[in-house]
């Protein structure tokens, strides 16, 4: 696997641009959607006005990692999910910024504030419509809102929602905005206008940047459009960006079939003719899905060769009978060279983020250029 630094800072300043002014938060959760999530925000430092991950270890990994190379210090790390009370104290100590997105939650972000004898910084969740996390309660929100403004444990930073149909856009995004400010006009009512206008206030993921600059706010939550991928077919060329991944193997083994051979596990093909077969070292075991077994195409010195058989947890075989003087050390692209992420999910039945994040394994290694 390669990743393109340079495409990922391009693709972060044409959404720096397109924010007009907004603080753009970089997500790098899951590992940067499988980017690598050190070697991303050392890359988007200079872009990126924050990070924002999903739960308090990959916070913890990437100032330990930052620091330990001098690098990303200074930036503000959102959790965007609640803390785990085994995590909590530490967050605080770590000057994290944390989601305050229940009651409970509430209580568990004071008492580790108490024992780590620092405030907690905090962004309030609201839900406006997708019924995951945050608060949906009119009255529950005075009352977590009341009671966090007046603890001496915490600090309230922002407020925040997400949407849930800004990448398909219809009616229920802006359903979901007018949600949002509503809470935020109760906010407004409860904290007075000086503390409100110091609070960060941000809905908008990639979907929701793209698709309407109302909903920028404060603040967007850029993590798809970073790595060159739109979120939906319709938002295709809104903006300039292109993918910062490529996933490449190489041959263990070329075989000579004749037609009618049968290849893989469960005779799942038959050759159609005399042909040249390549055994590829990646397959399920390495994040590239079983459901491509006939069902996809390689691409070997620029042309697209069919995945022939099952696709087997370490290798995956490809027809690669039309490739002239085909060698073992001709790299094989399962992901760029014209296969994007899009048409990969599209062929399983799945969207673009779960084939960036499905890479994994030890025998999957990036390489930065």
């Amino acid at each position: 696997m390669t990743i393109d630094l340079v495409a990922l800072r391009d693709n972060a300043r044409a959404v720096k641009q397109l924010l007009n002014g907004a603080r753009l938060c970089a997500m790098v959760k899951a590992d940067a959607y499988g980017h690598g999530i050190c070697e991303t925000a050392a890359a988007l430092r200079d872009t990126a006005d924050c990070f924002g991950v999903a739960v308090a270890d990959e916070a913890f990994l990437l100032q330990d990692k930052s620091a330990a190379a001098g690098k990303g210090a200074g930036k503000d790390i959102l959790i965007v999910g609640p803390v785990e009370e085994y995590a909590a104290r530490e967050a605080v100590r770590r000057d994290l910024n944390l989601t305050l997105a229940n009651r409970e939650n509430l209580d568990i972000l004071i008492s580790a504030a108490r024992a780590a004898g620092k405030r907690a910084r905090v962004h309030i969740k609201v839900d406006t419509g997708m019924h995951r996390l945050g608060i949906g309660n009119i009255g529950e929100f005075q009352t977590v809102l009341r009671r966090a403004a007046s603890s001496e444990y915490i600090r309230l930073e922002g407020v925040f929602t997400h949407y849930a149909t800004s990448d398909t856009g219809g009616d229920y995004a802006e359903y979901q905005y007018g949600e949002f400010r509503r809470f935020l006009g109760i906010a407004r009512e409860a904290l007075g206008e000086r503390a409100y206008g110091r609070l960060v206030k941000h809905g908008a993921c990639s979907g929701a940047i793209l698709r309407d600059v109302r909903y920028h706010m404060d603040m967007a939550r850029a993590g798809l459009v970073l790595y060159g991928c739109f979120p939906s077919p319709d938002l295709a060329g809104k903006i300039h960006i292109r993918p910062a991944m490529r996933v490449t193997a190489g041959v263990a083994q070329l075989k000579r079939c004749a037609a009618g051979d049968k290849v893989g596990y469960g005779n799942a093909y038959a050759c159609p003719r005399d042909c040249l077969l390549a055994a590829a070292r990646i397959g399920y075991g390495d994040g590239y899905k079983r459901a491509f077994s006939g069902n996809g195409f390689a691409v070997v010195r620029g042309a697209r060769c069919p995945i022939v058989g099952k696709v087997c947890m370490d290798l995956t075989m490809i027809d690669v009978t039309n490739v002239t003087n085909m060698g073992y050390n001709d790299p094989v692209t399962f992901l760029g060279d014209g296969v994007t992420a899009d048409e990969l999910a599209a062929r399983c039945g799945t969207i673009g983020y779960e084939i960036l994040t499905a890479w994994h394994g030890t025998r999957v290694k990036r390489e930065y250029i």
